[in-house]
């Protein structure tokens, strides 16, 4: 019998360097060369928002605020759990435009890498995430538009 969990994180968007929307992205280990969005387990009590601010900030060192919008939701099974992992759209509290602030300072030993990429340049994700990752593009127009 499968053990069901939820899981939820952030796409955490920021205005980079070149002046283009980019997306907080984190690598989970050194022998896998796949990215995917910071999330974690919900813990009992907590609501899925405030877990994917917690989880973000645990992963990446970065605050966020977390945004209505739902990137989209994903069933994985991984062993004996079936996980329904949750992502929104969320940005740094520092701002979108404060690029010192909004350097990754992960927790040690949490993730091998953790990084910003331009939305435009995504790197290989992790093949559940795939239809995320391609809903990003749209879903950054649709609700960061002015920014």
């Amino acid at each position: 019998m499968k053990i069901v969990t939820i899981s939820c994180g952030t796409a955490t968007i920021r205005v980079g360097p070149s002046g283009e929307h980019e997306v907080l992205l984190v690598r989970p280990r050194v022998k896998q060369d796949v990215y995917g969005y910071p999330k974690g387990h919900v813990e009992q009590g907590e609501e899925e928002f405030d877990c994917a601010a917690r989880e973000t900030l645990e992963e990446t060192g970065i605050g966020v605020h977390v945004l209505p919008e739902r990137l989209g939701s994903a069933v994985v099974n991984v062993g004996r759990e079936r996980k329904t992992v949750h992502i929104f759209l969320a940005y740094p509290v520092a701002g979108m435009t404060d690029l010192e602030a909004t350097e990754p300072r992960p927790a040690d030993g949490e993730n091998y890498h953790v990084a910003w990429f331009p939305i435009s340049k995504l790197p290989a994700c992790h093949q559940y995430q795939r239809p995320m990752f391609d809903a990003l593009s749209d879903a950054v127009r649709r609700v960061f538009q002015n920014e």
